[in-house]
C-alpha cells in the first residue's frame, strides 16, 4: 500500500518520509487533537484517527490473531510474529491454546504481519479480534485511544471497536477488530493501521509502518 500523506490545516507531512526517519515524535498539539476527535473512520479523513467504528456490541466466542512485537524499529517488523487463537465467550480476549488454521501472511506484504482476515471472516456480520503484544522493553502503547490508529481514509472503515481501544496497565497490550466488508470492485478489501508508543523517557512516537488486513476474499 503506498504511504499516505497526513495533512492537518496546511501542514503535510509524508509518512513515507516519517518512515525513514529513525525517530519520528508526533508534536504534542497532534496528540492532543487525536485523543479530543475519535473521528468515524467510515468518512474520508486525511491524517491518523482513533478507530471509533462500533463492532455493535457482537457477544460471542470469534477468531483472534494475537500479533507480537518485539522490536519497533525494522520498518518490516522482521521479528515480530503473529498465531490464531479463539476468544472467551464474550469476543474480548483470546484464551486456550494455539488454535487452527493459522494466519497467513499476504503474499508481497510489507510487513511481518500483514494477514489474510479472511478465513475467519467467513461471512457478513462477523468480526475478528486483533491483539498487539509489545515486547519490546523500551516503549509502551500510549494510552487514551491512541495506541493503535489509522490513516488509511480508503478501508480504515473495516477497523472497529466494543469501546475506546485498551490498553493493559503495563501498557504492553492493545486490541481491536476487524469486521467482514464486502469487496470492491470484486477486489478484497485492504485496510492499514498504525501505533502510537511512549518511551521511558515519556517522549511519544508515531510508527508509521503500515501493517495490512486482507479482509473477505
Amino acid at each position: 500500500m503506498q504511504r499516505k500523506f497526513l495533512t492537518i490545516g496546511a501542514v503535510l507531512v509524508s509518512s513515507s518520509l516519517l518512515a525513514a526517519c529513525n525517530w519520528t515524535w508526533l508534536p504534542t498539539w497532534l496528540v492532543t487533537l487525536l485523543q479530543l476527535k475519535p473521528a468515524n473512520t467510515a468518512l474520508v479523513n486525511s491524517y491518523p484517527v482513533k478507530i471509533h467504528n462500533d463492532c455493535l456490541r457482537n457477544d460471542k466466542q470469534i477468531d483472534v490473531v494475537h500479533i507480537v512485537v518485539d522490536n519497533i524499529d525494522p520498518e518490516d517488523l522482521e521479528t515480530s510474529t503473529f498465531a490464531h487463537y479463539r476468544s472467551d465467550d464474550h469476543g474480548n480476549a483470546s484464551q486456550g491454546t494455539v488454535a487452527p488454521p493459522p494466519p497467513t501472511r499476504m503474499p508481497g506484504a510489507k510487513t511481518h504481519v500483514d494477514f489474510e482476515a479472511a478465513p475467519y471472516l467467513a461471512r457478513r456480520g462477523e468480526v475478528a479480534l486483533i491483539e498487539v503484544e509489545l515486547t519490546d522493553k523500551r516503549y509502551i502503547f500510549m494510552p487514551g485511544g491512541t495506541a493503535v490508529i489509522t490513516s488509511d481514509k480508503a478501508n480504515g472503515y473495516m477497523f472497529c471497536i466494543k469501546r475506546d481501544t485498551h490498553v493493559s496497565p503495563d501498557g504492553r497490550h492493545t486490541s481491536f477488530y476487524v469486521r467482514w466488508v464486502p469487496k470492491v470492485d470484486g477486489q478484497p478489501v485492504i485496510g492499514a493501521y498504525n501505533f502510537m508508543v511512549i518511551d521511558r523517557n515519556h517522549h511519544r512516537r508515531f510508527l508509521p509502518v503500515d501493517p495490512e488486513v486482507k479482509n473477505e476474499g
